[in-house]
């Protein structure tokens, strides 16, 4: 690297073969060895590119980087890359001074001997095409970047969010279905009960098929308690990969983390790709139907309270959403609208899954019928399109014309009664003997996982 230093790293190389098996992304000839010192506080680069053309800045942050020089040595002027690595570039060094604390909104406290950073800060990338990726040495890493063989990739992605790599003592966490371990950064003593939760969940989420994303990078943060929730927040980032980030209270008993849905909302936002533009009653409808879903079928909830959860959702959302549409719900003011963004869209997958089971099909089926990580972000119509072309069956199309622009939450009074779901003074009941009794029956039907415990 131009200099002697104690230290550990990992090898990011790119090449067209490896870049052929994503989809529609131009071949390069780009590669990045980074080497993490032994005390976390930078990261040596070297990048190695055939630059046809200039390679951008993107979210690259020139003042946290030094050192530019060609590889031989030469002098490699700062200023040359305000604009990005200059065409004609093949090998430059530089060096990147990892942040001593967290930045952004979500800032914690890091254990001594864990760092995080953000990759979009120091990776030129050009964003029609990828890179390939090698890890060595002994300082342990969580990333988002999917593996390959023995490589990993940076992908084309939607920008959703700020990709984070995790650096250092965490805990490296076994989640079966995931081909990376999940990171846990917090007191060793919870480890073994992170680790079961999240095995149940993943396990939940996959009913009984491969998890949607089996690259995606899981991130624990504890927390102090905030609130009666044990996980005040948690997010999914769709930038340089899939990593869903969770913030727990980890000292927490194991059925209070079980009980509670938000890992299970988080984690099913990854059965479908980045939805765009107004469809963020969608992405987070489909994740707050499956939130209620999953945990009923883990037996975390009964299926009474599964239910009774749901249409106390739906009835708060009429109340407030009676002059706006699913998709205009996402240009009113959040705190205005949250209700309808979260529960129009789990109306519309309720009455999607009713009319695929009717059909001899499912909701769970029609969604792993698609190919997922996604590297393009997609508006709602466009991923019914999709649905609707892989199982050969217009539903979704007609249901999102339907219900999409028109005011109000989506109609399931029908749909309930056919379902033998009946509300009185706010308490569900469940009559068994309606048309659909038997497809509510298998919605919220305990899983094998639940069956094996």
């Amino acid at each position: 690297m131009g200099r002697t230093r104690k230290y550990t790293g990992f090898l990011i190389n790119a090449g067209a073969a490896i870049i052929s098996l994503l989809p529609n992304v131009a071949s390069a000839d780009l590669s990045y060895v980074l080497q993490v010192a032994d005390d976390l506080r930078t990261i040596d680069i070297r990048l190695h590119v055939d630059a046809e053309r200039v390679i951008p800045v993107g979210d690259v942050r020139l003042d946290r980087l030094k050192g530019f020089r060609h590889c031989d040595g030469s002098e490699f002027p700062k200023r040359e890359v305000r604009r990005g690595i200059p065409k004609g570039a093949t090998c430059v060094e530089y060096e990147y001074r990892i942040p001593r604390t967290p930045e952004g909104r979500f800032r914690i406290d890091l254990p001594s001997g864990v760092a995080t950073a953000n990759p979009a800060e120091f990776l030129f990338l050009h964003p029609r095409e990828a890179a390939s990726v090698k890890l060595e040495g002994r300082v342990p890493v969580s990333h988002p970047w999917p593996v390959t063989g023995d490589k990993l990739v940076i992908p084309r992605s939607p920008r959703s969010s700020t990709p984070q790599i995790v650096l250092g003592a965490f805990h490296r966490l076994t989640i079966e279905g995931l081909k990376k371990p999940a990171a846990y950064i917090g007191p060793k003593e919870n480890a073994a009960k992170i680790q079961s939760w999240l095995n149940e969940l993943l396990w939940g989420v996959a009913g009984g098929a491969q998890f949607p994303n089996p690259n995606a990078q899981i991130m624990v943060f504890a927390v102090p308690p905030r609130g009666e929730s044990p996980v005040p927040f948690g997010h999914v980032i769709r930038n340089q990969g899939e990593s869903v980030r969770l913030f727990v209270d980890a000292d927490r008993s194991i059925d209070d983390l079980r009980y509670d849905w938000t890992v299970a909302h988080e984690l099913s936002h990854l059965k479908l790709p980045y939805v765009s533009g107004s469809g963020r009653w969608v992405s987070e409808g489909f994740a707050s139907y499956y939130q209620n879903v999953i945990q009923a079928r883990l037996g975390h909830y009964s299926e009474q309270e599964a239910w009774q959860r749901m249409t106390r959702s739906f009835g708060r959302a009429d109340e407030v959403g009676r002059d706006m549409t699913p998709n205009s719900a996402t240009r009113e003011s959040f705190w205005k609208s949250r209700l309808m963004i979260y529960w129009s869209g789990a109306a519309f997958a309720l009455l999607a899954d009713i009319e695929l089971r009717s059909h001899g099909l499912s909701l769970d089926e029609a969604l792993r019928r698609l190919t997922l990580p996604n590297p393009r972000s997609v508006t709602p119509l466009k991923l019914f399109e999709m649905l609707d072309d892989e199982i050969s069956v217009p539903i979704f199309v007609p249901l999102y014309e339907n219900h999409a622009d028109s005011l109000g939450m989506p109609d399931t009074n029908q749909a309930f009664y056919n379902l033998g779901i009946e509300t009185s003074t706010g308490t569900v009941r469940l009559v068994d003997d309606r048309k659909f009794s038997h497809i509510r029956k298998k919605i919220m039907a305990p899983s094998q996982a639940t069956l094996a415990q």
